[in-house]
């Protein structure tokens, strides 16, 4: 049934006095201004009735319709005479004016609920914004790759982007870098005092896209490493056309075209399942992370270099990512690199008890056994027996059925009774 027109004139009223309050109150970055017409979405009918039942008038209701400027929608309302399309689930999309430069949020979505508010933004946000890349790169003592690492960036021909270099006390001269930076405003050096490894590095320039208020894609890309020709805007198309993600990957290849990482599946994936207790994904994949999401998560500190699995897998916790078949950047794994030295695999012992800590917050009893099974095994080569077999009583219930439980629990029983003899 439709309005009478005395009400249409008045819901016209209303929302165009509260479209020029937002005006006159709200301010908009200039990041944020939108490059397309938001479309009107239609409104399941049940959901309609929900609010109907719990007392909500016609006009708060069509507030609580998705994002477009209040006089839009006020328009269509009296152009259609009615809102019976939207009973049956189905309603006609006509396009509304986009919300004008200074206001941060149209009226409706001041009376959406917030997890709805979430969701529609995150979906608009590729569509109807022009996303800014920040790149992280860390660095020490090598500033001839870190040059090229640059002019790659400079390259790009998409142009939203940031770049933070972190010069982890470099001792090498840094001068054609000083002047890459003298000359583009969007290249930040920040450097350190004393070498505190790239980790530290990485946390940095975390830290200070906080602090700036930042907002954008996070994408790491070490000084050794630099991305494809074009590589911004391909990114940035794809991430159009997959929309409603705050993380992505892209594939990263040798400067021979060979892949850097190799992936079973593409699309929808868990970091955690699909990498950390699988082999879906190997290798380094490029990733793109939501400056948002990064919030209060950081690389490990209890290791100088490597280890970014656990950075990735605190967000994997809350947070899927959807994977690309693109080549995206470019690695070179030098001679005294961390790759080559193999540093993630130092100190196994440590690293097996590093590795239970983190994923115990993160993963069921179930799957932590796996891993637990493994610090065991490290544990009975550095003599600490008891410890494993308190740890293989732990999980017996979990790994009762494999073969490396009894291995394990066998030799532990044996070297424990030999001590006691000793």
């Amino acid at each position: 049934m439709g309005y009478p027109a005395s009400e249409k004139l008045e819901i016209i009223r209303l929302v165009e006095q509260s479209q020029l309050s937002a005006r006159r109150t709200l301010v908009l970055p200039l990041s944020c201004r939108l490059e397309r017409e938001p479309v009107l979405r239609p409104r399941p009918c049940a959901q309609r009735h929900r609010r109907m039942e719990a007392g909500l008038q016609h006009r708060d209701a069509a507030f609580l319709l998705s994002y477009r400027t209040p006089a839009a929608f006020a328009r269509t309302l009296a152009a259609t005479g009615s809102d019976a399309s939207h009973d049956k689930g189905f309603a006609s999309a006509p396009v509304a004016k986009p919300a004008p430069y200074g206001v941060t949020e149209t009226v409706e979505a001041q009376h959406r609920p917030t997890d709805e508010i979430s969701a529609a933004g995150q979906r608009d946000r590729c569509s109807h914004m022009k996303p800014c890349y920040i790149i992280i790169t860390a660095s020490h003592n090598r500033p001839n790759l870190l040059v090229r690492n640059i002019q790659y960036m400079l390259n790009q021909s998409y142009e939203n982007w940031l770049q933070i270099i972190v010069d982890d006390s470099s001792s090498e001269d840094m001068t054609e870098v000083f002047n890459f930076i003298d000359n583009d405003r969007r290249i930040h050096l920040i450097q350190f005092e004393f070498n505190k490894g790239c980790n530290a590095a990485r946390n940095r320039a975390l830290d200070f896209i906080e602090e700036q208020g930042l907002d954008g894609f996070i994408c790491i890309v070490d000084d050794d490493d630099y991305i494809v020709p074009d590589a911004l805007q391909k990114m940035n198309n794809l991430i159009i056309s997959n929309p409603g993600y705050r993380w992505y990957t892209a594939d990263s290849c040798f400067p021979d075209g060979k892949k850097a990482c190799q992936m079973k599946k593409y699309g929808r994936l868990s970091y955690l399942q699909n990498r950390v207790f699988s082999n879906d994904i190997k290798g380094d994949l490029t990733h793109f992370i939501d400056a948002g999401i990064c919030k209060g998560v950081r690389f490990t500190d209890k290791f100088r270099n490597a280890h970014e699995w656990s950075f990735f897998s605190k967000l994997s916790f809350e947070h899927e990512l959807f994977a690309f078949e693109e080549n995206i950047t470019i690695k070179e794994y030098l001679e005294g690199g961390l790759t080559k030295l193999r540093v993630s695999h130092q100190n196994p012992l440590k690293v097996r008890q590093f590795r239970v800590d983190t994923l115990s917050k993160l993963v069921s009893k179930r799957q932590l056994s796996s891993e637990q099974l493994l610090l065991s095994k490290e544990l009975i080569k550095n003599g600490q027996t008891k410890l494993a077999l308190s740890i293989l009583k732990s999980i017996a219930p979990y790994q009762m059925f494999t073969l490396k439980f009894y291995r394990y629990l066998i030799r532990a029983s044996l070297l424990s009774k030999r001590y006691t003899r000793r």
